[in-house]
């Protein structure tokens, strides 16, 4: 079944939305167009449109709980959206609309399409990530407000120093079927308040370990006797930069410097091992404490990405 989306609270004629098909469902057959819609986003847009786990979990096909939507336009996609649940009420909206097309209000009408889904679905409110230039001024159409500023943030490689290992810490990688139960307790409690990283399930480290990227030699984990204490997971990419994926210390041992000792551990081995001229990690703006460290190594910005909330159904009903 098609739905034909009305214009109910933007501009553009009548003639190009009605020329705009909203699919309901996600079918497997379209797999292949969505992959080819999200590199002419990232083409265009020097990012990824859709967030690394959901989009996995649309390439395996398991995510059943999302509510996925396709745009066409005379037959071509050229916009996706994708509502994630969670128990909390807040659900997550991810978008993808085709750089040539975005003229014809794809992004207007997915959007719309989404607040609708969600309030009908109970959903208290809506999350979104911005990665596109201008994109702001849409939300704001329909009563986003921002929430959350998180920077990329890069340093060229090799760092001109390098701090001594300290000597009551072991540093080595990651040993697959050995640390995944010792890692995920540190990172849950490390990102105990963190809305992305703080929630890791055994099935998600593995799926990540399974991944063609994965590199357990960049995978640093710090050890104190027998307690793992803190880790550096690195990540390569094609244009010869290297990441700093996801970096913890354990609570229990802040103040000690060894934060700053795993990002250079892990930056070392990118420069040494993989060649790497450029490293980058993300930080969230709220996050005085490690901005201050980065900085004080020499990162600089290379970007902003931003999270933008709405309220909906209820909640939404009860704003004056």
């Amino acid at each position: 079944m098609v739905i034909r989306i009305s214009d109910r609270s933007v501009k553009w004629t009548d003639a190009e939305v009605l020329s705009l098909l909203v699919r309901p469902a996600l079918l497997p057959d379209d797999m292949a167009g969505l992959a080819g819609l999200f590199q002419l986003c990232f083409e265009s847009d020097e990012h990824w449109p859709i967030g690394e786990h959901k989009y996995l979990a649309l390439l395996r096909g398991d995510d059943t709980e999302s509510v996925a939507k396709l745009v066409e336009h005379d037959g071509e996609l050229v916009g996706f959206s994708q509502l994630v649940p969670s128990a909390e009420g807040v659900w997550a909206l991810e978008l993808a609309t085709h750089p040539l097309r975005r003229s014809l209000g794809v992004l207007d009408v997915l959007v719309e399409q989404a607040i609708r889904d969600a309030a009908i679905r109970g959903a208290n409110s809506i999350r979104i990530w911005v990665y596109q230039a201008g994109v702001a001024s849409h939300l704001h159409q329909f009563g986003f407000v921002q929430e959350r500023e998180l920077r990329q943030l890069r340093i060229g490689l090799p760092l001109a120093t390098y701090r001594q290992d300290p000597s009551d810490v072991e540093i080595r990688p990651f040993e697959v079927g050995g640390d995944e139960g010792a890692w995920l307790m540190l990172n849950n409690r490390a990102f105990l308040d963190h809305p992305e990283n703080g929630s890791w399930t055994r099935e998600v480290l593995e799926d990540r370990i399974s991944q063609p990227w994965f590199d357990a030699a960049g995978f640093l984990v710090a050890w104190s006797g027998q307690q793992m204490i803190g880790f550096c997971w690195t990540k390569m990419h094609e244009d010869a930069t290297g990441e700093i994926y996801v970096i913890a210390v354990d609570p229990a041992m802040s103040g000690r410097g060894l934060g700053r000792y795993l990002v250079e551990s892990g930056l070392r081995y990118l420069f040494e091992t993989r060649d790497c001229l450029t490293g980058l990690l993300y930080v969230d703006a709220g996050n005085e404490r490690a901005l201050d460290l980065y900085v004080a190594m020499g990162f600089w910005v290379d970007h902003i990405d931003r999270s933008f909330v709405v309220e909906t159904g209820i909640r939404a009903a009860e704003r004056p």
